[in-house]
C-alpha cells in the first residue's frame, strides 16, 4: 500500500514523476534513481513503468519493473571521472599524450603536442599518426600498430619503441609508451600514446659511443697494458699490451682480481685507491711489481683510475701499466756509480773523461774530438729568472744536444752551464757541420725563459794526445769563441 515515490531519493523524484506521466500518456517510462533500502543504503535502480489496459472496461493499470543497477551505475560514473582525471592530466603534461582509434588515426592530442612539437592538435584530429614519423622510422611504428590491432594484441600490455616524430622545423627523437585499450568483446577500442622528447638523451648517447668507440680503439691499439675494472677490482676487459706483460691470455685474465696479478709483497692497488677515493682523490699511481706466468716480477708504472656517473657512483676503474724494467735495471746498474747528473741526466765529468781515455786507446777509432758547449751570459738569466727558469735551460740544453749527437757520443754535463759531447768517427767537415747545428739547435728563444744562446769550441785528437790535450784543444776553441763576443762556432 505504499507509494513508490517514498522509497526514491529527493533527487530522483521528478524522474520517477515523469516515467509514471511518460507511461500514462505514452505507455512506457523509465528511470535511474537512487532507492533507500530497509538497512537505509541507497542503490541505484533502473525502474520501468509500463501501461496496462484493464479488460472488460477496467481502468488501466502501472506495471513497474525494478532492476538493481547500482554496480554498473558505479562502474560507469568511476570510468567517467577517471577519463576526466586522464584529460586533466594529459593537458597539463609536460609529454605529449595521444588517443588513437584502432587505425592509428588522432582522436585527441594534449596540448603540449603544440609546444613540443610545434604541431596544432586541432589541426591533426583524424591523422593518421605514421604521417609524423621519420621514413627510416616508418616501418617500426607500422609493425606496432598491427601488432595491437592483431589477435590477442590487447593482452600484452604496454609497448615502448624510440623513434623519430615530425618537428615543426625538422625531426625530433622521442620514446612513446603504447597503451591498448580493450573493449567489452576484448578488441581494440582505441590506442593510448605517451610521447617524450629525448633528443637530447640520444644526442648524448650518440656522442657517448663515440667516446666509447675511440676509448676501444685507443685500448685496443695502446703500446702499454690497459684493463678496465669493476669497482672491486675485477678485470673486465684487457688489451694485448698488457697480455704479453703477464704472459696470460685474455681467457686467463678476464675475471681476475688484479690482486691476482701484482707482487705478493706489495700492497693492493684496488685498496690503496679505496683509501684515496674516501679521501677525495680518484687516482692511485706508483711503482709496482707484475707477476708473471713464469713466476718472474716485472717493474711496472701502475695507474689505477675511478670513472664515476652523473650521480658520483664508480662505474668502474681503469688501470695502465708501463713496463718499466728495463729503465730500473739500467738505474740499478746507474746507482753508487754517480756518473750522471741528476738534473739533466747527463753524463758526468768523470764518465766523459774515462770514455775519452779508452777512445784514444782504441787503435780501430779514429776522428775522436771533444766539443764543449757553453751557454752565453748563464748567470745573468739565473739572476733574471731564477733557477727554476735556468734548471729548464739545461734540461733542454741536453736533449737537444742527444738529439743531434751520433748514437755512440757521450753527452756531458762538466758543471753549472758548461757541456761537452764526446765524437768519434768524425772528420774535420763532419765536425764543422755538427758545431753549426749544434749553434742553430741551442740558439733562440725558450718559452717562459727568453732568449738563449751558446758558445762552441771543438777540439780534435792528434797522434799520441791524452785526456788532457784534447780538452785543452777544445777550451781554446772555446775561448776563440767567447772572446769574440760568443754566440758562435770553432773548430780547432
Amino acid at each position: 500500500g505504499r507509494t513508490l515515490a517514498g522509497l526514491v531519493h529527493v533527487e530522483g523524484a521528478e524522474q520517477l514523476r515523469q516515467a509514471f506521466t511518460d507511461a500514462r500518456t505514452g505507455g512506457l517510462g523509465h528511470a535511474v534513481v537512487r532507492c533507500r533500502r530497509r538497512d537505509g543504503e541507497l542503490h541505484w535502480m533502473d525502474i520501468e513503468v509500463r501501461r496496462v489496459d484493464g479488460d472488460g472496461g477496467r481502468d488501466p493499470e502501472l506495471h513497474a519493473v525494478l532492476r538493481d543497477v547500482h554496480a554498473s551505475v558505479l562502474t560507469e560514473r568511476a570510468r567517467e571521472e577517471s577519463e576526466q582525471r586522464y584529460r586533466l592530466l594529459a593537458d597539463n603534461a609536460a609529454d605529449v599524450v595521444l588517443v588513437l582509434d584502432p587505425q592509428g588515426r588522432l582522436r585527441y592530442a594534449s596540448p603540449s603536442l603544440h609546444s613540443r612539437f610545434g604541431h596544432r592538435p586541432e589541426e591533426l584530429t583524424g591523422t593518421a599518426l605514421t604521417a609524423l614519423v621519420h621514413p627510416h622510422d616508418l616501418e617500426q611504428v607500422e609493425a606496432l600498430l598491427a601488432g595491437l590491432r592483431g589477435p590477442a594484441g590487447t593482452e600484452h600490455g604496454e609497448r615502448y619503441l624510440t623513434h623519430r616524430l615530425r618537428h615543426h622545423d625538422g625531426w625530433s627523437w622521442v620514446e612513446t609508451v603504447w597503451r591498448p585499450v580493450a573493449d567489452p568483446a576484448g578488441g581494440l577500442a582505441e590506442i593510448h600514446a605517451t610521447t617524450r622528447d629525448v633528443s637530447d638523451r640520444i644526442a648524448g648517447d650518440l656522442a657517448l659511443a663515440a667516446a666509447e668507440e675511440s676509448f676501444r680503439v685507443a685500448f685496443d691499439s695502446a703500446r702499454q697494458g690497459m684493463a678496465r675494472l669493476t669497482p672491486d677490482g675485477r678485470l673486465q676487459r684487457v688489451n694485448d699490451a698488457l697480455c704479453t706483460l703477464a704472459g696470460l691470455s685474455r681467457q686467463e685474465l678476464e675475471g681476475r682480481p688484479l690482486r691476482s696479478i701484482t707482487h705478493p709483497d706489495d700492497a693492493d692497488p684496488v685498496d690503496e685507491l679505496a683509501v684515496r677515493l674516501a679521501a677525495g682523490g680518484h687516482e692511485l699511481h706508483r711503482e709496482q711489481r707484475l707477476r708473471r706466468r713464469d713466476g718472474s716480477s716485472a717493474w711496472v708504472d701502475l695507474t689505477l683510475t675511478a670513472v664515476r656517473d652523473s650521480r658520483s657512483t664508480v662505474r668502474h676503474l681503469v688501470v695502465q701499466l708501463v713496463d718499466t724494467t728495463a729503465e730500473r735495471v739500467l738505474a740499478e746498474q746507474l746507482r753508487g756509480l754517480d756518473l750522471h747528473d741528476p738534473l739533466t741526466t747527463a753524463a758526468t765529468g768523470d764518465l766523459l773523461r774515462d770514455r775519452l781515455a779508452a777512445a784514444l786507446a782504441d787503435p780501430h777509432r779514429t776522428g775522436v774530438a771533444v766539443m764543449r758547449v757553453d751557454l752565453d751570459r748563464f748567470r745573468r738569466l739565473a739572476d733574471a729568472r731564477g733557477h727554476v727558469a735556468t734548471d729548464r735551460v739545461l734540461v733542454l740544453t741536453v736533449q737537444r744536444l742527444r738529439e743531434i749527437a751520433g748514437a755512440d757520443d757521450v753527452v756531458a754535463r762538466l758543471g753549472g752551464d758548461d757541456f761537452a759531447v764526446l765524437c768519434a768517427g768524425a772528420d774535420h767537415a763532419q765536425l764543422e757541420r755538427l758545431a753549426q747545428k749544434a749553434s742553430r739547435a741551442l740558439t733562440g728563444s725558450v718559452g717562459g725563459v727568453g732568449p738563449v744562446s751558446v758558445s762552441i769550441g771543438v777540439g780534435t785528437a792528434r797522434a799520441g794526445d791524452g785526456v788532457a790535450d784534447v780538452l785543452n784543444r777544445a777550451e781554446a776553441a772555446l775561448s776563440v769563441v767567447k772572446l769574440s763576443g760568443g754566440c758562435g762556432w770553432a773548430v780547432d
